[in-house]
C-alpha cells in the first residue's frame, strides 16, 4: 500500500507539473498528425460560441471559428489545474477587451475526463468557456503537451490551428494577463 501510494503521489506530482513556464512552440513543432476529433458540447450557446452548427456529436478543432485559439488543458482530479481556474476565467473575460477586433476563442479540454467529470469541474469553478472532455487525451498527444495544467495558443493558416505559445503551470491571473498579451502578438 505504501509504495502504491508513493507510485500515485509521484505520478501525479509528474502529470500536475508546479513548475510554471512560457515557451514559444518553433515551425512544426507540437502538432502531430491530424487533429483530433471531439465530442461536441451539448450547450447550443457554447456551439455558437465556436462556430458549429447546432445538433452537431462531434468536431475537429480545426473546425472552430477563429483566428487563434486558446486551449487549456486540465485534469479535474489535478490541483493546479483547479487553482488555475480563476486565472483561466479572467483571461476569458480579458479577451473581449484586449483583442476587441480579433476573433480570439478558447476552449477547455478535460484530458482524460469523462463528460460528467467536465461538468462537475465547470460547475464547480464557474466557468465561462466551452468545455470539452477528451478521455482519450488525444488534443494533449496532438499538441504533445505531457504536463497540466497547460495554456496552448494556436494560430489558423490554411484551415489548419498550428500552436505557437505554451504555458505549462498554475495560472494565476497575472500569468493569464501575460500569457494573453503574448498571445495576441503578430
Amino acid at each position: 500500500r505504501i509504495r502504491t501510494l508513493a507510485f500515485l503521489t509521484l505520478a501525479a506530482g509528474f502529470l500536475c507539473g508546479s513548475g510554471c513556464s512560457t515557451t514559444e512552440i518553433g515551425p512544426g513543432a507540437g502538432n502531430r498528425g491530424v487533429a483530433p476529433r471531439l465530442q461536441a458540447p451539448e450547450d447550443p450557446v457554447d456551439l455558437a460560441y465556436l462556430g458549429l452548427a447546432e445538433g452537431r456529436t462531434g468536431f475537429s478543432v480545426n473546425e472552430i471559428e477563429a483566428e487563434i485559439l486558446i486551449i487549456e488543458i486540465f485534469d479535474m482530479y489535478c490541483h493546479y489545474c483547479q487553482s488555475s481556474a480563476i486565472g483561466c476565467n479572467a483571461m476569458f473575460e480579458m479577451m473581449a477587451w484586449k483583442a476587441p477586433d480579433r476573433v480570439v476563442k478558447m476552449l477547455g479540454v478535460g484530458s482524460g475526463n469523462t463528460p460528467l467529470e467536465l461538468e462537475t469541474f465547470r460547475s464547480e469553478y464557474d466557468v465561462p468557456y466551452p468545455m470539452v472532455a477528451d478521455r482519450a487525451m488525444s488534443v494533449a498527444l496532438w499538441l504533445e503537451n505531457k504536463k497540466i495544467p497547460a495554456l496552448i495558443a494556436l494560430r489558423k493558416t490554411d484551415g489548419q490551428f498550428r500552436p505557437y505559445l505554451r504555458r505549462v503551470g498554475t495560472v494565476s491571473v497575472g500569468a493569464a494577463e501575460s500569457f494573453l498579451e503574448r498571445a495576441l502578438e503578430p
